[in-house]
């Protein structure tokens, strides 16, 4: 009965302290900031999509936090059954704003793997300075013991985190991908930006010292929590221990060249639930044995680095999936609310005939069009060598177009990020100007 009393806690602890985050302003800083991220890719949308667009801020804002509220229920379970505590809030207040700060500099910087791996390694060196004798400051000592934070329960709490955002990013990672532009050697290639964020409330529980607070009490098994905080000399067995509200966001900034979206957000998902599994049991045992817990710093914001580099170095060296062919018309897209996204003509479609008619180029479909037709099929090769015919009928309007986002031969009048000194960085700098 321990376990199923722990989940009951959990979920009612959860839904009192999403209540409480409404009162919170850092809630509504990271909401704002959540709008501003999504307002950007509403105006990339409005760019690529010639002043239309498929996604509002609406749709992306409410879709995020839906997403992040139950991952945020999932993640508080998980934490409640490992049983994460900590001996102090203060540290881990610090940690979100150090995410924050992050943010700033770059949008995948909110993940925690990355503050809270550089303020463990922080507060490690700091500590170890301290008892050498290197640093005899008062002020800095005392400011040390104030904001220093159980390191072993902030890394599982990433680790933890992580395995949540790779759950996310399996089912909605790839939700709202835009499609842009690149010039790479001389030529147009098609590629897909991945930008999801998600607010995620979380329940930490805090030892608490002196009177024992009001609230609901309930006794935890034996061996609750896993992993004990390391700050203090209290008998944790006999200890009350706080459930206390924190606002996260965790946060996925990807691109998509070499391959389909959906396989590149899953196999991204993968890796980082491995990383996540790593982290986790490095944490376990750091809370054992002392050195872990510099390892377990490091391995946070490197490996998570490293995961990203590698990926973005697969999808910038691999062979791009959207670039003009000698045969066919290659569809990085479907215009909103046209009739080749009402047929379901996807992403990586190659249309190579229209009514039987043999589709060499983009000339040869806006030629079919100057005729009148108000029933059309499309046949196309998918990315995986399939073929595919897609129907579409309006005998009352007649169709005069197809909707389709190619690769252009010419620049003109298409919005170009071009690629000097580094796709990405580049790419990071077009959404500052958005």
């Amino acid at each position: 009965m321990g376990l199923l009393t722990l989940i009951n806690f959990a979920i009612k602890a959860y839904a009192q302290g999403v209540v409480g985050f409404l009162f919170q302003p850092i809630a509504w800083i990271f909401l704002f900031i959540l709008y501003i991220q999504y307002k950007r890719m509403y105006a990339l949308q409005r760019e690529v999509y010639y002043g239309d667009f498929k996604y509002s801020v609406k749709d992306m804002m409410t879709t995020a936090i839906l997403a992040g509220l139950l991952a945020g229920l999932v993640a508080n379970i998980l934490m409640t059954l490992v049983g994460i505590t900590f001996s102090n809030s203060v540290g881990l207040q610090i940690v979100v704003l150090i995410s924050l700060l992050l943010l700033a500099i770059n949008p995948r910087y909110v993940c925690l793997s990355y503050s809270g791996g550089l303020y463990s390694l922080f507060l490690l060196i700091s500590l170890g300075l301290i008892q050498k004798g290197i640093i005899k400051s008062n002020i800095f000592i005392e400011i040390i013991n104030l904001i220093k934070i159980d390191i072993p329960s902030l890394l599982a709490i990433v680790g933890i985190m992580h395995f949540i955002e790779a759950i996310l990013m399996w089912f909605d990672g790839h939700r709202a991908a835009i499609p842009a532009f690149i010039k790479k050697d001389g030529e147009i290639i098609g590629i897909y930006v991945l930008q999801r964020f998600w607010p995620i409330p979380l329940i930490f529980f805090f030892l608490t010292a002196g009177p024992i607070p009001q609230g609901d009490l309930i006794t935890t098994p034996d061996w609750w929590p896993l992993i004990k905080p390391t700050l203090t000399n209290i008998d944790v067995r006999n200890a009350i221990f706080m459930a206390v509200p924190v606002f996260a966001m965790l946060g996925y900034g990807d691109f998509a060249i070499s391959t389909d979206v959906k396989t590149k957000v899953k196999r991204t998902s993968s890796l980082l639930a491995l990383f996540s599994g790593i982290l986790i049991g490095l944490s376990l045992v750091a809370n054992k044995v002392y050195i872990f817990n510099y390892i377990a710093a490091i391995f946070s914001p490197l490996a998570h680095e490293t995961l990203i580099l590698y990926e973005r170095y697969i999808e910038k060296n691999g062979r791009p999936l959207w670039r003009r062919r000698e045969e066919g018309v290659v569809v990085l897209d479907s215009m909103p609310n046209s009739p080749a996204e009402k047929m379901g003509i996807t992403a990586g479609d190659i249309i190579i005939s229209i009514n039987n008619q043999p589709i060499r180029g983009l000339e040869d479909i806006i030629n079919f069009f100057q005729n009148y037709n108000n029933y059309i099929w499309v046949e196309t090769i998918d990315i995986f060598g399939k073929r595919k015919v897609y129907e579409y009928r309006d005998y009352q309007n007649g169709i005069d177009e197809l909707g389709i986002l190619t690769i252009p031969k010419y620049s003109f009048n298409v919005p170009i990020i071009e690629d000097r000194g580094g796709l990405f960085s580049i790419i990071k700098s077009k959404f500052r100007k958005q």
